[in-house]
C-alpha cells in the first residue's frame, strides 16, 4: 500500500508541475515527466498538472513537521479541543500559533 504524500512532497510536486506547464506547454508532457520523476500514476500527475494550471504560480513550501510529546494539564487540552472545533483549526495549528506568539514576546 502506497503512503500518502506530505504536505511538503504536494507544494513541491505542484510548484514542478507549474514550471513544467509554462515550459512545456503541453499538458501531455508534463503528465509524462511527473510520473517519470516521482513514479506516480497517470491521474496523480494529471491532478498535480491540473491544479499547478489553475494556480499559474509556485506555492511556498511549508515547513517540514515533526511530532513532539508534551504532558498539559487535562484542563487546557479539553479548553484547547474546544477552541479547536470553535474555530475549525487544528489543534497542531493553535499550539503552533500560541507557541509562535509566546517565542516573539519573549524575544526569540
Amino acid at each position: 500500500m502506497r503512503r500518502r504524500s506530505t504536505e511538503t512532497e504536494r507544494v513541491r510536486r505542484i510548484n514542478a508541475a507549474v514550471k513544467l506547464v509554462k515550459r512545456f506547454r503541453s499538458s501531455q508532457k508534463a503528465i509524462d515527466w511527473m510520473r517519470e520523476k516521482y513514479g506516480i500514476s497517470r491521474p496523480q500527475a494529471y491532478r498535480y498538472v491540473q491544479e499547478a494550471a489553475a494556480i499559474g504560480k509556485t506555492l511556498q513550501v511549508p515547513e517540514e513537521k515533526e511530532a513532539v510529546m508534551v504532558k498539559l494539564p487535562v484542563g487546557l487540552i479539553k479548553e484547547v479541543r474546544l477552541l479547536s472545533e470553535k474555530m475549525e483549526e487544528s489543534i497542531s495549528g493553535i499550539i503552533t500559533e500560541a507557541i509562535r506568539v509566546y517565542l516573539k514576546r519573549n524575544g526569540t
